[in-house]
């Protein structure tokens, strides 16, 4: 694997590591501030770092 694999395969497990926490909030210190969530099933769309990590929250 190449650093830049190995870069990309942190990354993932540390995502998928905060979503299993379920502090969702902390999700977006992996996120780039350009990311979009999109959940084709209901149209939804999600802009930002911040509004992705806010999906995820209960009220």
């Amino acid at each position: 694997m190449t650093n830049d694999t190995n870069d990309i395969s942190m990354l993932v497990r540390e995502f998928w590591t905060l979503m299993g926490s379920n502090d969702f909030a902390s999700v977006q210190v992996v996120l780039a501030d350009q990311f979009v969530l999109e959940w084709p099933q209901s149209k939804e769309r999600k802009r930002s770092s911040n509004d992705a990590a806010s999906a995820y929250e209960t009220e």
